[in-house]
Order: structure tokens, then sequence, then C-alpha cells
């Protein structure tokens, strides 16, 4: 049976994976009333909803396997994980969030997806400044590799863009952005593992709490926001600017179809929906996407090794580039070229991934005491990489 079951996990794992990707970048780039439908509070309720769904799955399936994992012996001393405590997670994933839909809705949607490499520069800093970790030469090798390979990435949009200053700054603001989410990434993973550590929660718990709680944020976010009315001259009235607060204000602030702008307006919201039922369908598919992903992303960890989570993480990014490659669509906001500098830093990037996990050259030292954190380019939904630590 498991001959059938593991492939079919495989595909689905990359299947919601850039599916999420690339519906997400879709759905960011139509146009309803005149406007784009980019709107990050929105897209985090809805994500957010998608997770807390859990807290139901959990207490249907999985709460007595919640109960054999506190019966075993090396558990003894811990205690079920109290919900409350997943609310420090949540901010960060939130935060987290909104600056990964900013990064996809600045940045091409293969770009965006193979920039999720900063995460591991992010978590190898960490390690070494907060956990004090020994590394290998492999890591650093990997390292300088994976620096060299998201430069080359980095180079190949700069390149192809067109000579204006604003199509410049956009590629700085992505790159800016996708920094900032893979670092409040990487703090939504500690502050879980903080917990985890020392009290046992199940997977499918975690996700529904934190869902449960990251809604809750968001909708309180959004009440503020949509009562906050942006003071921009020239975003109100659609001109165009190469100012570094023009172009970061018109991705934050929204202007509707009288030009009325806000950090975010509900009831230009369900207009734009209602004048194109397509944005309605994408996030019914965003929604179930999500559920998809994070269940079977829980259950492909169990049975995954690192080369698997790695060769996965990365043919997920391939279909996503792919996808965004083909000559069928009609929106050129997401329609990419082929660009073989990407090419080329995709494949270094790889490479680095694979050295800095000892899978290209195995280290042979035995004496090194360390905790070595394996990441791989993988993430649940709005981008929760799986980390394994081993002693």
């Amino acid at each position: 049976m498991s001959k059938i079951l593991n492939p079919l996990l495989y595909f689905f794992v990359v299947f919601s994976g850039s599916s999420s990707s690339i519906v997400k970048k879709i759905t960011f780039s139509t146009l309803s009333l005149g406007k784009r439908f980019c709107h990050p509070l929105f897209h985090n309720l809805i994500m957010f909803l998608a997770e807390s769904t859990g807290i139901i799955t959990f207490f249907l399936l999985f709460k007595d396997e919640e109960k054999k994992i506190l019966s075993l012996s090396e558990n003894k001393n811990k205690t079920s994980l109290e919900f409350y405590k997943l609310c420090i997670p949540a901010i960060f994933d939130l935060i987290s969030s909104i600056f990964n839909t900013l990064c996809i809705d600045f940045l091409p949607g293969s770009l965006s997806r193979m920039f999720e490499g900063f995460s591991i520069l992010i978590t190898f800093g960490l390690s070494i400044t907060f956990m004090k970790n020994k590394h290998t030469k492999n890591n650093y090798i990997g390292i300088i590799i994976i620096i060299i390979g998201l430069f080359l990435l980095g180079l190949s949009e700069y390149i192809y863009q067109n000579d204006s200053s604003s199509s410049i700054k956009f590629l700085f603001f992505g790159i800016i952005c996708s920094i900032l989410s893979n670092f409040l990434g990487a703090l939504h993973e500690i502050s879980q593992e903080y917990f985890i550590r020392k009290q046992v929660c199940h997977p499918i718990r975690c996700i529904g709490f934190e869902g449960f709680f990251g809604f809750i944020l968001t909708f309180i976010i959004t009440i503020f926001a949509i009562n906050i009315k942006c003071t921009n001259k020239k975003i109100r009235d659609n001109l165009n600017s190469n100012s570094i607060l023009d172009i970061l204000s018109s991705n934050v602030c929204i202007v509707d179809e009288e030009g009325n702008s806000y950090i975010e307006n509900m009831s230009f919201i369900w207009r734009q929906i209602k004048n194109n039922t397509n944005i309605f369908l994408y996030y019914i598919a965003i929604f179930f996407i999500c559920i998809l992903l994070n269940y079977s992303y829980v259950s492909f960890i169990k049975i995954a090794g690192a080369s698997a989570r790695i060769v996965l993480a990365n043919i997920t990014s391939l279909c996503v580039w792919i996808f965004f490659l083909l000559p069928i669509h009609k929106n050129k906001k997401y329609q990419e070229k082929f660009k073989i500098i990407q090419l080329i830093g995709f494949f270094v990037l790889v490479f680095g991934v694979l050295f800095y996990n000892d899978l290209i050259l195995k280290n042979n030292k035995k004496d090194i005491n360390y905790n070595k954190i394996e990441v791989n380019l993988n993430y649940i939904d709005n981008e929760k990489q799986n980390r394994i630590i081993e002693k």
C-alpha cells in the first residue's frame, strides 16, 4: 500500500506547493473595476481561516494520537501545550505572510519562490549568533554557493528589467520583502520550537490554533486598516512616480474605482469579487490548497528524509517557473521570459543547498559535537519551513 500512497503523497506536496504560489500570483494580478486584486490582509484572513480548520480535524481524528505521544517514556515529564501559547508564533507568522504577499506582488512568480533560499542564510546566521552552534566546512562552503546562486537570480531580473527606475525599485523592494518574510518565518519556527521542546503539541493542533489566532489578529488589524486613509495625492490620483515612497504606497494603499484610498477597503473587495467572479473561484482554490498543503506536508515529513524534502522543494520551484514560462497567459503581469542567468542561478542555489546539507560531499568527521539545522526550500502555505534538529 505504501508503494502507492507515498508517490501519491509526494504528488500532493508538489501540487499543493506549486499551486499555492501560482494561484496567489494570478490572483494578485487579476484586474477588476480597473484595479488589481492585491489585498494582503484579506488574503491572510482566508489563509488563516483554512489553517484553523485544523482544530476541528484534530479533535475529530488526532486527539487520541496526541495522548499516545504523551504516554511515551521520553515524554513522561511533558504536558500538552496550552493553546494560547501559539499566539506568539502566530504573530510572527502573520507579519511574515504580509511581507511574503508583497514579495509575490513585487517580483516574478518564479523568482519569489526561488528567493526562499534566503531562509537558509537567515537560519545559519541565527544558529551562530543565538544558538552558538558549530558548523562544518561543508556548511560554510554551502552558504557561499547559496549566496552566489541568490546573487545570480537577482542579477537575472536586474539585467532584463526595462530602463525605468521604478522597475529596479520594484526588484529592490521584492528582495527586501523576501528577506524580511524569511527572517520573520525563522522567528516563527524558533518560537514554535521553543514551546514544543518543553511540551507536546500534535502538528495538526499547532496548525489549527496558529490559524485561529492568526485569523483573530488579522481581523483586528483589518478593522483598523479600513479606517486609515492614505494621504498621498499621487496614489489617490493614479499619477506615475518613481519615488520610493510612492511605489511603496501604491502596493500598500488600496485605491478603489472612485479614487478613495485606504490601507484596506472591504467594501471594495466585495465589489471587485462581484465584478469578476474568477476572484471568488481563486480564493475557493486558495482555501482548499492551503488545507491540502498543510495536511499533506505534515504527513510527508514523517516519512521523508532530507534528500527527499530538498528534491521535492526544488521540483515545486521548477513547476512554478515552468508554468509562468508557458506562452498561454493573457495577463502579461505574470507572464515570464526564459533567462539563462536565472537557470544558472537556480542550479547554483540547488547545489549550494545540497552541499550545505552534506548531500554532495559527506562529512566524515565523527568527533564534532554540534546541533545541525537542516533546512529545505519548502514551506507550509505562508512559507512555514520545516527544520529538523539533530543532536
